[in-house]
């Protein structure tokens, strides 16, 4: 008898990794890149109607997806190279495309790992870098890409330093 329940034990946690790494896999061949994202245009993409997603063109008002823009002193490009510096240490970050005044990054969450894009454009005569951060995946993102941007803010203000 108690080899039975082992087995069956087994058979079970077998079934639970492969339904595990099936999700995984089925959520990234469902969620491919957006085409709003990746190319440097006059503004950012709007943010959906869900709340997985944070941009500063987005209204102040729309308390749900707004957030500040970064601001910089200086050249852009030091602005810019210090953008890239701080993408490059993130966990499960790359940077996809990378203009004189526009980032785009790919971030993936841990678990069941979903695709996050972060994007950053680059207004220099008001010293500002506009951001946006949006799940592909909706609906709530447990605030994750407004907490990715406040720690690219204060990495990049201590860097500033």
């Amino acid at each position: 008898m108690h080899k039975k329940v082992l087995y069956y034990l087994g058979i079970c946690t077998l079934l639970a990794g492969v339904g595990f790494v099936g999700a995984r896999l089925l959520v990234r061949l469902l969620t491919p890149r957006p085409d709003n994202v990746g190319t440097r245009t006059e503004a950012l993409a709007p943010c959906p109607d869900y709340p997985a997603c944070v941009s500063s063109q987005a209204l102040p008002d729309d308390t749900a997806h707004y957030i500040a823009p970064l601001v910089y002193a200086g050249p852009l490009e030091e602005a810019r190279d210090r953008i890239i510096a701080i993408l490059e240490k993130l966990e499960r970050t790359t940077i996809i495309v990378a203009l004189d005044d526009y980032i785009y990054a790919e971030s993936v969450t841990p678990g069941l790992r979903y695709t996050d894009d972060v994007e950053f454009t680059f207004d220099d005569a008001a010293k500002l870098v506009h951001v946006r951060s949006s799940a592909r995946v909706p609906y709530y993102d447990f605030e994750v890409n407004r907490q990715r941007i406040e720690a690219i803010r204060a990495a990049f203000a201590a860097a500033e330093q």
